[in-house]
């Protein structure tokens, strides 16, 4: 494993661990970019400050690219690779609770896995990214047992079409196909793990935030309602497949 980033890791430490790693085993077939977070950063866009950017940035992209760019050589002197992004649900549909500086960073992901799937494809190296929704880690279980009832979790699984919430092993799963052999066609992909769910909130489900002025989506005053509607079609039609509240 290679810290970086949030861990405070330099560029200089990062190549060091790429180059004891490689000539320790000889070789580096996979690597994970499984790094991330919003950092706590303001929800509101013109709250946000250069810093803010700059800190979710370095952890969500930068790092990665430091990490990928001292791997790269490695892999191509062997003539195989499998670069694996984490990306989010986020970066694909948007956030009601994350912020434009983690949305745009892990949309980038995205960008940099189809440019590096391009560039580096004929050394034998794929890179793809996976776009998790919502995983019960402890993290996860902490916050929904914190703030939501068991009446709100309840709503929250019946939006899943699996109606289930997303586990550990879904990821790795996902991430142990892609670092195979197996998985050698497949260059550029983003794969959604988010049980079926789409856009901010799932198919039929329109959303409504309702925070108290000057409070932090996500934080200990937010409150996120999912109510479920019978006429998807009707309500876009509208032009409210999801609406966004404060109060």
């Amino acid at each position: 494993n290679i810290a970086y980033g949030r861990t405070g890791a330099s560029r200089a430490e990062v190549e060091a661990a790429v180059d004891e790693l490689a000539a320790r085993e000889g070789r580096i077939d996979v690597l994970v970019n499984n790094i991330g977070g919003s950092l706590r950063v303001p929800f509101r866009f013109l709250e946000q400050s250069d810093e803010d950017w700059e800190r979710v940035m370095a952890v969500n992209v930068t790092a990665c690219v430091t990490t990928t760019r001292a791997v790269i050589p490695v892999m191509r002197r062997n003539g195989y690779g499998r670069i694996i992004n984490m990306g989010s649900k986020a970066g694909r549909f948007g956030s009601l609770f994350t912020g434009t500086p983690y949305v745009a960073a892990k949309g980038a992901m995205q960008a940099f896995t189809l440019q590096i799937a391009q560039e580096f494809g004929p050394d034998g190296i794929t890179c793809n990214t996976i776009c998790p929704g919502a995983i019960l880690t402890p993290r996860v279980e902490r916050f929904l047992g914190e703030r939501h009832t068991a009446e709100e979790r309840a709503r929250i699984v019946a939006s899943i079409p699996v109606r289930r919430q997303g586990r550990v092993e879904d990821i790795a799963a996902a991430v142990a196909y892609l670092a195979s052999e197996e998985a050698g066609f497949v260059n550029g992909a983003t794969l959604d793990i988010n049980g079926g769910v789409k856009y901010f909130g799932g198919e039929g489900l329109n959303v409504v935030a309702r925070y108290p002025r000057g409070a932090e989506p996500g934080g200990d005053v937010g409150r996120i309602e999912l109510t479920r509607i019978n006429a998807v079609q009707a309500d876009r039609a509208a032009g409210r497949p999801v609406q966004t509240e404060y109060q």
